[in-house]
């Protein structure tokens, strides 16, 4: 996490050259879409990107890193890229109040859109609304040529949630700029 504010181009070749992926799952990348776009190995890469309500995204998202914080001595994806390249704290965010707390919702807000809208300048996207993704999995597995049991998948178990948040607005407004993206898999 480090490296890669300091110098995107060398961490980019250094991580190819190292790393024998066919897949990942890296949270971090979403917030260099600029940096994938202008970077000459970036553009050979394919892209899934998944979307969801934005409402739903922040429950997860902030709920999921307030479990972290009881695992963890120290959480540098926290410290490193929500704090320092987004401006959010994940954890503090469920101990805020009134505008304190909305303050830091509406940054995250404002990330998931700006986000999502920046991915349609990567060429080889798809786009999978995450209550898909099964549906999408044979695509997937012909483009990694590897195939995908979703009967091995783990999801998380009901777990207490610490932080609620709903926007209908919010998602009415991504549901209207995504109605414009070419989807993996039509509604």
């Amino acid at each position: 996490m480090k490296e890669v504010q300091k110098n995107f181009d060398a961490f980019v070749i250094q991580r190819q050259n190292t790393l024998n992926l066919k897949l990942e799952c890296s949270g971090f990348w979403s917030a260099y879409i600029d940096e994938l776009h202008d970077h000459p190995l970036a553009d050979e890469f394919q892209y899934v990107c998944i979307l969801r309500p934005p409402s739903s995204w922040i429950r997860s998202v902030v709920n999921h890193w307030v479990k972290i914080k009881k695992d963890m001595r120290y959480d540098y994806i926290n410290e490193l890229f929500w704090k320092q390249k987004v401006g959010v704290d994940l954890h503090q965010i469920p101990n805020l109040e009134g505008e304190a707390q909305n303050e830091q919702v509406k940054i995250l807000e404002d990330f998931y859109f700006d986000y999502t809208n920046k991915t349609r300048k990567l060429d080889n996207v798809d786009y999978v609304w995450l209550s898909q993704i099964e549906e999408y999995l044979p695509v997937l597995n012909q483009k990694i040529d590897e195939v995908g049991d979703p009967g091995k998948s783990w999801k998380r178990g009901r777990s207490y949630k610490v932080f609620t948040y709903e926007n209908e607005a919010l998602d009415a407004e991504y549901e209207k700029l995504t109605s414009a993206f070419h989807m993996a898999i039509p509604k």
